[in-house]
């Protein structure tokens, strides 16, 4: 894809035509592969909309139900219905923040970051096991387009 001159950020005709096409087929790919990597978790009981939300507290400790909502794109409401269901099946503790009792925070339980680690452990061997069939070539395609993917998303780095 080309860049109009004088670095206007604006696409040359062609690559708009390229950008369509991507724009077309790219949704499904990262629908698919979304769908493939939300199966890997299912062996641990873990529901697909669950695995996202254990491994964030396992890799910040603890959060509030909006920075956890906030971090899904979903509403306060899902997000505090999502962590009732893992309260219930004991892998997250919810406590009053101590320093603004408005809040409260999320963190795993012993149970719980058992069954995030497990569960990432899963979804990497399973992206471990599709890289190995990719070129060399392929595999830096990948690595060079990670940082557009994240800047697709928004996120932050």
């Amino acid at each position: 894809m080309a860049l109009s001159p004088a670095g206007s950020g604006r696409l040359e005709p062609d690559a708009l035509d390229e950008a369509s096409e991507l724009a077309t087929k790219l949704p499904t790919v990262l629908t698919r592969l979304n769908r493939r990597l939300r199966q890997t978790s299912g062996p641990l009981g873990v529901p697909p909309g669950h695995y996202p939300v254990l491994v964030s507290l396992l890799d910040h400790a603890s959060a509030t139900v909006s920075q956890l909502a906030a971090a899904e794109h979903v509403r306060v409401p899902s997000m505090t219905a999502l962590l009732g269901q893992l309260e219930a099946d004991g892998l997250i503790q919810k406590e009053v923040d101590t320093s603004d009792r408005r809040f409260v925070r999320v963190s795993l339980t012993r149970q719980g970051t058992a069954v995030a680690r497990a569960a990432r452990q899963l979804r990497g061997a399973w992206f471990a096991h599709r890289l190995s069939h990719l070129s060399a070539r392929e595999v830096a395609a990948l690595q060079r387009a990670l940082p557009v993917l994240e800047h697709l998303i928004g996120v932050d780095r």
